[in-house]
């Protein structure tokens, strides 16, 4: 059975020139019920790579039935995408707010604006319909907050963010596509997704992050189910499924030969998830598979440059270290400029370094490596 396969446009921005951005919003039906699915990349400009990840998607799934739905958003934000200096692609931040675009979602049941009694609500419906039901109800709570701010004009910040907040209502598992600067595979999951990354997401490294609240695409979803969840437990009440994950494609600024092993493995993930009837779908892999590696967010380290310069970069995203190993070494320029003094910067304990800077000119305090450290390997 071939799925129904449409798409629709929705306006986020009108330029001061009158022209319109819209976001293209895909959708794919299967002929049976099951999960719907919600993806989504390129919130911030310059990580294409999982643009390239939908495209394939959708070209795989106009021959492969499933079962469910999936909501793709392949380019979520092209005000992002536009933001070009020079040769290089900017969009991670609000050039007009300063904003971090993937830090301006809004936690429903927090919001001042949703006056929203979830647990009268979850009492009023029984274990039966609360799986759909809860879906329109958070569809529902972004309408009224949507209502509740019109009269003063809605922020581009805030109406982009909520759009994307309200077509991914629909759904019960969220994939948010990102990329690192120069970086390897990794994965925020929530803790009590631990076990399912482990045994149902084949991507190496994986960011333990707690049921709390930061802003993100990931959280915002997770969260609804999470206050649900507690109030159903309480109730001694079924809980709620959910699945989400913001999940990092290597590096940005390109699209490279992995995507096709990235579609794989999230393919591999969708097809444990129950979206494809006829099982496990014949995908292009990386031959064997690197142990799994889980740590907690407090063991998420960042290094900051300790001066400025010009910086040799030592050991590549994936690769681990040992304590006193050399990471980088910055060539800083002298006082009177005709030499430069240099400085090496080691790791102080063992880890893996997950991502780097993708510019070797480097000011005093910028980002250099973010590494991670007491790895549990599994």
């Amino acid at each position: 059975m071939q799925n129904n396969i449409t798409n629709k446009m929705i306006p986020i921005k009108q330029l001061a020139t009158g022209d319109t951005l819209s976001i293209n919003v895909i959708e794919i039906t299967g002929s049976k019920p099951g999960p719907v699915t919600y993806i989504q990349s390129s919130m911030h400009g310059a990580e294409i790579q999982g643009n390239y990840v939908i495209e394939k998607l959708i070209h795989l799934l106009e021959q492969t039935p499933i079962q469910g739905k999936m909501i793709l958003v392949p380019m979520a934000n092209p005000y992002g995408l536009i933001q070009k200096s020079g040769p290089y692609t900017q969009g991670r931040f609000n050039p007009v707010t300063g904003n971090n675009y993937n830090r301006n979602y809004t936690e429903l049941f927090k919001s001042e604006e949703s006056k929203i009694d979830l647990e009268k609500f979850i009492t009023e419906t029984t274990d039966e319909e609360l799986p759909s039901a809860f879906n329109g109800y958070i569809k529902s709570t972004i309408d009224q907050l949507i209502e509740s701010k019109k009269p003063y004009g809605l922020s581009d910040d805030f109406f982009l963010n909520i759009t994307l907040q309200r077509l991914a209502a629909e759904a019960n598992i969220c994939l948010d596509l990102h990329t690192g600067p120069v970086a390897c595979e990794y994965l925020y999951a929530p803790n009590s997704l631990k076990d399912e990354v482990i045994n149902d997401f084949p991507f190496e490294f994986t960011i333990l992050i707690p049921e709390k609240f930061a802003g993100a695409m990931d959280e915002a979803f997770f969260m609804n189910f999470v206050e649900a969840n507690k109030i159903l437990t309480k109730l001694r009440r079924p809980s709620l499924f959910y699945s989400a994950y913001t999940v990092e494609l290597a590096s940005e600024e390109v699209i490279d030969h992995r995507s096709e092993v990235f579609l794989g493995k999230i393919i591999s993930f969708l097809a444990q998830k129950g979206m494809f009837p006829q099982g496990p779908l014949k995908m292009p892999t990386e031959g064997n598979q690197p142990t799994k590696k889980l740590f907690h967010l407090d063991s998420y380290k960042t290094y900051y440059a300790k001066t400025g310069g010009l910086i040799e970069y030592k050991i590549q995203p994936g690769e681990k270290f040992k304590k006193n190993d050399l990471l980088g070494r910055i060539h800083s320029p002298t006082k009177n400029h005709r030499a430069f003094e240099t400085i090496d910067i080691t790791a102080i304990s063992d880890g893996f370094l997950i991502n780097h800077q993708n510019s070797g000119v480097v000011h005093e305090g910028m980002e250099l490596f973010q590494v991670a450290e007491k790895v549990e390997i599994v």
